[in-house]
């Protein structure tokens, strides 16, 4: 099971129309293990409401991608710079619009990456 933190920069409804779903059946489930926004917001998830942690206070650890919700409209450009400034690591970054591309997943991601 995937562990996926979400990071809110703007609300964009397609992610949970579309990307989650893809997510859930190439990692036969994820567990969304945080959130964070700007402002504290509230989603549940399997019945289950997901902790929020404040923006600045989020950490490299405990998943296995940070998917950032809405950074098409944002630019990654400034998603990148912002989580530099916080520490966070960039292999872990992920635009929600990503997810949703014919044939994407997650190893081919990290093996580009890696090359």
């Amino acid at each position: 099971m995937l562990k996926v933190f979400l990071w809110f920069v703007s609300n964009d409804g397609r992610f949970f129309n579309g990307a989650l779903n893809i997510l859930e059946r190439q990692h036969n489930g994820v567990e969304v293990v945080n959130l964070t926004a700007v402002a504290p917001i509230q989603l549940t998830k399997d019945g289950k409401i997901v902790p929020f942690v404040p923006l600045d206070r989020l950490t490299g650890g405990g998943y296995e991608v940070l998917i950032v919700v809405g950074a098409k409209q944002i630019g990654m450009n400034k998603i990148t710079k912002a989580a530099r400034q916080l520490h966070l690591p960039e292999k872990k970054l992920l635009g929600d619009w990503i997810v949703i591309i014919p044939g994407f997943t997650l190893e081919k991601k990290t093996s580009l990456i890696d090359m």
